[in-house]
C-alpha cells in the first residue's frame, strides 16, 4: 500500500463510454488521472517516473518498447459519445526515466472541476486486477453503488459496446472470459457482483441483471473502516445523493467527495484532531451495530 492515496475521479459519461485498452495502458492512464488536483482548472502535462509505473505493473525490463506501446494506445481515438471522439492524451514523451503526457483537452469536462454525476475511487482498489474487463466492471459497479443502486440491468448490446468486447465473442465467451473471470478477481475486494439472465430473445441472451455484493470485513481495523466509508458513502455529486452517516445534535455527519468528514449544515472545516475523534466514534458505533448508514444498508440488503 502506498503512503498517499491516488484518487481517480471521472464523469459518469466517461465511465460508460466504450473504448479498448490493454490492462497496462488502462492502469497507466488511471495513474495520470490520479495526479489531477481538486483545484486544477485545466488539463495539463503530468509526469510519472518509469520506475513507479514498472513497480505498479510488476514489469521487470529495461526495454522501453513497452512504454512506447502504452503511449501509442493512449493516443488512439475513441468515442466519448455518439458524436464526440478523442484520444486519452494529445502528447506523450519518454525521457530521463520519466513518462510525460498531456491529457487531451476534450477530456477536460469529464475530469476537471466535477460537481455532480461523477465516480471516485482509489487506484489501489484496481491495481491488483489483471484484466481490462475486470477494471472496467469495477468502475461501472462502483458508479452504480455510489448512486445508491445495488442492482442494475445491462443489455448485451451495451455490454459489447461499453466493454469494447470483440464481436467474435459469443455469450459463453463473455460469461467465461469477462464476467466469471472478473468475479474471481473481485473475491478479495470490498465489492463483488452476481449476475443473471433476465431476458432472452429466442435462445439469445438479451439483458443481464447485476447484483452488487459487499464484504463485511471492513471492521477489522479503523483504517479499513475509513476506507470502506470513503469508497461507499462519499458524496459523488449526484442530485440528492449525499448520504448521511449519522444524525447528531450538531447536524448530519457525512463524507465529502474528497473523503473528508463534514457536517452538512455547516461551512466550517473539521481539523485533523476533530476528524480523528469523529472517525473513532463512528468506528465504535459501527462495531456495535449502531451506525445509522450501516444499519440502513443492512436492512436494504436483507
Amino acid at each position: 500500500m502506498r503512503d498517499k492515496s491516488m484518487m481517480i475521479k471521472k464523469d459518469n459519461q466517461l465511465i460508460m463510454s466504450g473504448y479498448r485498452l490493454t490492462e497496462t495502458a488502462k492502469k497507466v492512464i488511471l495513474q495520470f488521472i490520479s495526479l489531477i488536483r481538486v483545484d486544477d482548472t485545466d488539463v495539463t502535462e503530468y509526469t510519472i517516473s518509469l520506475e513507479n509505473i514498472k513497480q505498479d505493473l510488476k514489469v521487470v525490463t529495461r526495454n522501453h518498447d513497452i512504454f512506447e506501446r502504452i503511449t501509442n494506445e493512449l493516443m488512439r481515438p475513441f468515442y466519448i459519445s455518439k458524436n464526440e471522439k478523442t484520444a486519452w492524451v494529445s502528447y506523450a514523451r519518454i525521457d530521463g526515466g520519466n513518462m510525460t503526457v498531456k491529457i487531451a483537452q476534450e477530456l477536460k469536462p469529464y475530469l476537471i472541476d466535477l460537481k455532480k454525476n461523477f465516480t471516485q475511487y482509489d487506484y489501489d482498489a484496481i491495481v491488483e486486477l489483471n484484466s481490462f474487463y475486470a477494471i472496467r466492471l469495477f468502475e461501472i459497479i462502483t458508479m452504480y453503488q455510489k448512486r445508491g443502486q445495488m442492482s442494475f440491468d445491462m443489455s448485451i448490446v451495451d455490454i459489447y459496446k461499453v466493454l469494447a468486447i470483440p464481436t467474435s465473442y459469443k455469450w459463453q465467451d463473455i460469461k467465461r472470459q469477462v464476467l466469471d473471470s472478473s468475479q474471481k478477481q473481485f473475491i478479495d475486494k470490498e465489492i463483488n457482483f452476481e449476475y443473471k439472465v433476465i431476458k432472452k430473445i429466442g435462445k439469445k441472451v438479451d439483458v443481464l441483471r447485476f447484483e452488487i455484493l459487499k464484504r463485511d470485513n471492513f471492521l477489522k481495523s479503523l483504517q479499513t473502516f475509513i476506507k470502506y466509508c470513503r469508497d461507499n458513502f462519499s458524496g459523488n455529486g449526484d442530485i440528492d445523493y449525499y448520504p448521511v452517516l449519522i444524525s447528531t445534535e450538531r447536524g448530519n455527519l457525512a463524507i465529502s467527495g474528497d473523503g473528508f468528514l463534514y457536517f452538512q449544515n455547516s461551512d466550517a472545516n473539521l481539523n485533523k484532531d476533530q476528524a480523528k475523534k469523529l472517525w473513532l466514534w463512528l468506528y465504535d458505533l459501527a462495531k456495535n451495530d449502531k451506525l445509522e448508514i450501516l444499519k440502513k444498508e443492512k436492512n436494504e440488503r436483507d
